[in-house]
């Protein structure tokens, strides 16, 4: 997966504020133990602001002629560092299905759900 450049994440309308507050949170809640559930819904709100991220170079890099929609008036879009994270997605959406790479469902059917259930008893044991 190829992850936005650092400088781009407080420069979404959702970064300029959540990013700001996580740090602390963390903290908080790593202490305390308090508040999990709201610390937890501003670590989606971080994950959120990078799927906006990935998703918008991905946008522009299979299809530019849709730059002229509103959203990418936003002036993180206008930044250097996404315009190269634009090409460095295009390069990635275009190498996405590698003849090279295998897939464990197709070389050992039955091995990768036999792998799931297997980690999911063990998940279950630890709780």
């Amino acid at each position: 997966m190829i992850q936005p450049p650092e400088g781009l994440f407080k420069l979404t309308p959702m970064g300029k504020w959540c990013y700001d507050v996580h740090a602390p949170a963390l903290e908080e809640a790593t202490k305390l133990a308090k508040h999990q559930t709201a610390f937890q819904v501003l670590c989606f709100f971080c994950h959120l602001n990078t799927v906006f991220l990935h998703n918008a170079a991905a946008i522009l890099a299979l299809h530019p002629e849709r730059s002229c929609h509103p959203i990418f008036d936003l002036p993180v879009f206008a930044k250097v560092k996404f315009k190269e994270h634009i090409k460095a997605m295009g390069v990635a959406l275009i190498h996405k299905s590698n003849p090279m790479d295998t897939d464990l469902e197709k070389v050992l059917p039955g091995v990768h759900r036999w792998h799931q259930a297997n980690q999911a008893s063990i998940d279950g044991v630890a709780t």
